[in-house]
C-alpha cells in the first residue's frame, strides 16, 4: 500500500483472504517546516471473505482403483463394507467455508456413513447380485458443495465394476428327455458307439465360473460317455432286458469352489418300460476336487 498526498491510501495487489485476513497500518503526518513536526495514525483493514476457492477431497479407497475412478467390487459383498475414507476441506471462512455432500445416480448401491463435519465413508448399501439384478457396471457421482453464494461444487465421477463371484450352479434343462426306452431286436443287441440323448446345462455366472464339463458318475462311467456338447454314446454294446440309471453331473470351472448339479437319466433295453418319470432329476451339490454331497438312488 502506498500513501499519495491527501492522505489517500491506494490498493496496489490483491488482498487474499487465505492467506492474511486483517492488516494494521501506521500512518506519519509531517509538515515542512523548519522544525518538522510530526504526528502518527493507526488504520486497521479488516478483510471480507469471498467465496473464491472450491472446496477439496481427499479419498482413501481401502482397494485399489482399477485406475483413477474405476472400483472393482465383487458381487455379494457385505452391507456396510466400506469401499473409501473421504476427507474435505474448503479455504473459505463462515457460509464460505462449510459444506455438504451427498451421492447422485447409481442404483443406490454406495452409501454415506459420516465420521464428521469434514469426514465420512463411503460403504455398500446392498447386496449385490450381479445374476438376478442384471448388474454388471453401475455409476455413482461424489457431489460436494460449500454453502457460499454462489456455491462453489467439486463432483468426482466413479464407475463401478461388479466382478463375478462363483453362486450358481450349473443347471440342467429340464425340458429335455433322457429317459429312454430301446427296443432292440430279437436275440440282438446295441452296438457301441451310437448317440442315445444329449442333455444341456447352463451357468448364469461368467468366465471360468461358468465353463461347464459333463461326466458320467459311477458305477456306468465306462459304460456310457459324454462329450463336451452333452451328447450321450454307449461305449459298450448294450445287451436286451437292461436297465441303466445314469447319472450325470455338470460341473463348472470356478475358484475357489467348483459348483455341480446331477441330472438323473434312464435307459431301458426291455420290452417292458421300467421308466420311473417320477424320480426327482437334479441335486446340486459344491465339490473342492472331489464329488461330495450327492444324492443317492
Amino acid at each position: 500500500i502506498s500513501i499519495i498526498f491527501p492522505f489517500s491510501l491506494t490498493l496496489v495487489s490483491p488482498f487474499d483472504y487465505e492467506s492474511e485476513q486483517s492488516y494494521r497500518l501506521t500512518v506519519q503526518v509531517r509538515d515542512l517546516g523548519e522544525n518538522s513536526l510530526a504526528n502518527f495514525a493507526t488504520i486497521d483493514i479488516f478483510i471480507i471473505d469471498e467465496n473464491d476457492n472450491s472446496p477439496q477431497a481427499f479419498v482413501t479407497f481401502v482397494e485399489s482403483l482399477v485406475n483413477d475412478s474405476v472400483i472393482s467390487i465383487h458381487e455379494n459383498t457385505p452391507i456396510g463394507h466400506i469401499l473409501a475414507h473421504v476427507s474435505i476441506s474448503d479455504q473459505d471462512a463462515g457460509l464460505n467455508g462449510e459444506m455438504s455432500y451427498r451421492i447422485e445416480h447409481g442404483h443406490d448401491l454406495i452409501g454415506i456413513r459420516t465420521i464428521d463435519q469434514k469426514s465420512f465413508l463411503l460403504t455398500i448399501e446392498r447386496l449385490i447380485d450381479r445374476e438376478n439384478n442384471n448388474l454388471q457396471s453401475d455409476n455413482f457421482t461424489l457431489i460436494i458443495n460449500d454453502h457460499g453464494k454462489p456455491s462453489k461444487i467439486l463432483r468426482l465421477e466413479y464407475k463401478i465394476i461388479i466382478t463375478d463371484e462363483n453362486d450358481s450352479p450349473p443347471l440342467f434343462n429340464q425340458s429335455i428327455n433322457c429317459n429312454i426306452q430301446i427296443n432292440p431286436s430279437e436275440n440282438k443287441s446295441i452296438d457301441n458307439n451310437q448317440l442315445l440323448f444329449q442333455v444341456h446345462a447352463t451357468d448364469l455366472d461368467i468366465g471360468d465360473n461358468g465353463l461347464i464339463s459333463y461326466s458320467i458318475l459311477p458305477p456306468y462311467n465306462n459304460s456310457f460317455v459324454i462329450n463336451t456338447q452333452g451328447q450321450v454314446f454307449n461305449s459298450e454294446i448294450l445287451n436286451q432286458s437292461t436297465y441303466y440309471h445314469l447319472r450325470i453331473m455338470a460341473i463348472d470351472h470356478g475358484k475357489p469352489s467348483r459348483l455341480n448339479s446331477t441330472h438323473h437319466c434312464y435307459i431301458s433295453t426291455s420290452t417292458t418300460n421300467i421308466v420311473d418319470n417320477s424320480i426327482e432329476n437334479d441335486t446340486i451339490s459344491l465339490l473342492n476336487n472331489s464329488f461330495v454331497n450327492d444324492k443317492q438312488y
